[in-house]
């Protein structure tokens, strides 16, 4: 009777520290698949900015063109001025 008590224990006993690792396992991968889900909105937002960066640095770049363009402009301008005196 004294073994069965024990072996009955020893069962319990094994099935409560199986439940402890299976949830362990689980809860472990949960983080892991947080982590994923965080780095990847990271760099999906990390990915918006630079795509946002470059548009500003073509537009701007467009932007300082343009003005070099009126400004070449301008001054053969007054280049034609200041040579018809």
């Amino acid at each position: 009777m004294e073994r069965e008590k024990i072996a009955i224990t020893t069962n319990v006993l094994q099935t409560v520290v199986m439940v402890i690792a299976v949830a362990a396992v689980m809860m472990e991968m949960g983080r892991k698949d947080q982590m994923l889900d965080t780095t990847v909105k990271a760099v999906s937002d990390l990915r918006d900015i630079a795509t946002d960066l470059t548009r500003t640095q073509v537009s701007l770049t467009a932007s300082a063109e343009t003005m070099r363009n009126q400004i070449e402009d301008l001054d053969d301008r007054l280049d034609r001025l200041e040579g018809s005196n």
